[in-house]
């Protein structure tokens, strides 16, 4: 998370660091994210802070395309369905060990961050503004077409 004041007062707390950061000065920015030590290790939190930035040139990072390089894929999702407004149906179901590699432009829409995760090996399932990683929920939209005769067999 990055945030830079322009105007007023920003309290800003880091729950796993238990630490604050009181911004009141504009162009005050802080930093808090996660950094690697070694490959292998688990995502340290951190938390930065820049005095007196100027605000024009810190809106830089609000670019048109992010690029994600082995981000787990439990925060991508969180962070696309903020973005594209859909909901997840059952957080349990997403898996934990996937990580996703991806460039997304911030326009691209709903189906490129589904091919996204589709490509980093992950089945998913969307119903009305609603995506479940169930395999369940996968079974059940096949039944129910086959209920209906609507199985795609032309006859």
């Amino acid at each position: 998370m990055k945030a830079i004041l322009n105007d007023g007062t920003l309290a800003i707390y880091s729950h796993s660091l238990k630490k604050a950061k009181s911004v009141v000065c504009p162009g005050d920015f802080v930093y808090v994210g996660a950094k690697y030590a070694d490959k292998n290790q688990h995502p340290r939190d951190t938390m930065s802070y820049v005095a007196n930035q100027d605000f024009k040139e810190a809106k830089m990072w609000t670019r048109k395309i992010r690029i994600y390089k082995g981000m787990p894929l439990r925060a991508f999702v969180d962070e696309m369905s903020r973005w594209e407004g859909f909901t997840i149906k059952i957080w349990d179901c997403i898996p934990n060990n996937k990580h996703i590699s991806v460039s997304i432009c911030y326009q691209s829409g709903r189906e490129e961050v589904y091919s996204a995760i589709r490509q980093a090996g992950v089945l998913l399932h969307e119903e009305k503004g609603m995506i479940s990683f169930c395999p369940e929920d996968k079974r059940d939209r096949v039944a129910m077409r086959l209920l209906d005769g609507n199985d795609g067999r032309v006859k």
